[in-house]
C-alpha cells in the first residue's frame, strides 16, 4: 500500500487548517514544539470539549503571532488545572 506524497501534504494542510478553526494553538518551544493544544481538549475530561466552538470562515483573517510565554508547560502541570487561555 503506497500513498502519493503530494496527497499527504494536502491532507496535512487541511488537518492543520481544521485545528486552527477549532482554536488549537501551536506550541513553539520546549519538548512539545510543533504540537497543538487547546484548553478544552484535555485527557479524561470530556465535559470540557462541550465548550469548544469552531470558528466560521468569513474571508481573510490575520494569523495571531505565537506567544511562547502563554503556552502551557505540560511537564510542570499537576493533575489537570485548566490553563489560562484568551483567544
Amino acid at each position: 500500500f503506497s500513498v502519493n506524497p503530494p496527497f499527504l501534504l494536502v491532507c496535512a494542510a487541511s488537518f492543520m487548517r481544521q485545528l486552527s478553526l477549532w482554536n488549537f494553538q501551536r506550541i513553539t518551544q520546549g519538548p512539545d514544539k510543533g504540537s497543538y493544544w487547546h484548553p478544552d481538549f484535555v485527557r479524561d475530561e470530556p465535559e470540557l470539549a462541550r465548550d469548544m466552538r469552531r470558528t466560521k470562515i468569513n474571508g481573510f483573517s490575520v494569523r495571531q503571532k505565537p506567544d511562547p510565554d502563554s503556552e502551557p508547560n505540560f511537564y510542570a502541570l499537576s493533575s489537570s488545572p485548566k490553563p489560562n487561555y484568551n483567544p
